[in-house]
């Protein structure tokens, strides 16, 4: 099987999975339904996909449409994420590029889907995802992994179980569908900004943990000269003494992963 029927292949087991539609409370306690969109970044050799059943955008950079879309999941990023974007690009991406450019690039990558749901035509909330080789569990032995770029939901419909239900039951379905007829499949990884304290929680209420190669906290140890009035122990003024503190510095970033049936 070549990438891109590996690549179409997710994308069925992927509409297997996502439910058309979600239930969300609306501001005055009525269920509203979600309506699920798919937007997919098909590689440029990759047979067109067929599915009489659910709707699903192949992108056309030349379509009006199929852009619009994809600046409308940007517009949730721009939201949730936009400020830490704009002050981490040059860093991130290494170039001076605005934080939308590059991201939007990224966004375009062959393989990855973007499964947002919508209420009335808006994007409330969007994932998206692709199937690839993680050459970092073992350099021996090829692996591959669902790498989560983005769970992005607008305030609306936040606090519902509706995030939790997208990566453990949704995304986790996906996972455990691939593991049952791919032996080198790993289970789903995905990148969280250190300060996210929030998400890091959810991740880690999840069963997620670090990935070994992951950036990781540093101590740096901070020497204070003691002032001149100061006494040590003994009652002796020595102001050559040096009072240690230690400060952790966070990465900008930490990998975390979630396996399935701990095959790694």
């Amino acid at each position: 099987m070549n990438e891109s029927e590996v690549f179409n292949d997710f994308l069925q087991i992927t509409l297997n999975n996502f439910p058309t539609r979600v239930p969300t409370t609306g501001s005055d306690n009525e269920i509203e339904y979600l309506e699920r969109d798919v937007l997919y970044m098909k590689p440029t050799d990759s047979p067109a996909f067929i599915n009489s059943i659910t709707n699903v955008t192949e992108y056309d950079e030349t379509n009006r449409v199929h852009q619009d879309k994809l600046l409308a999941l940007l517009s949730i990023l721009d939201n949730t994420l936009g400020e830490k974007y704009s002050k981490i690009s040059k860093i991130i991406y290494e170039n001076h590029k605005p934080w939308k450019d590059n991201k939007l690039d990224e966004m375009k990558t062959p393989g990855l889907i973007h499964v947002s749901y919508k209420l009335g035509g808006e994007p409330l909330l969007f994932m998206s995802f692709m199937l690839t080789n993680e050459d970092e569990y073992d350099e021996d032995k090829p692996c591959c992994v669902i790498y989560l770029y983005e769970i992005q939901l607008l305030s609306r419909v936040r606090n519902q179980g509706i995030g939790n239900k997208l990566l453990k039951c949704y995304l986790m379905n996906c996972s455990k569908e691939i593991s049952s007829n791919n032996a080198t499949f790993i289970g789903i990884e995905l990148t969280v900004f250190s300060d996210n304290l929030g998400a890091i929680k959810f991740y880690e209420s999840l069963g997620m943990r670090l990935t070994p190669w992951s950036p990781q906290d540093t101590v740096k140890i901070i020497h204070k000269r003691i002032t001149r009035g100061s006494k040590n122990s003994v009652g002796i003024e020595n102001n050559k003494s040096l009072n240690s503190m230690k400060r952790v510095i966070r990465p900008i970033y930490y990998l975390y992963y979630l396996p399935i049936n701990d095959k790694r």
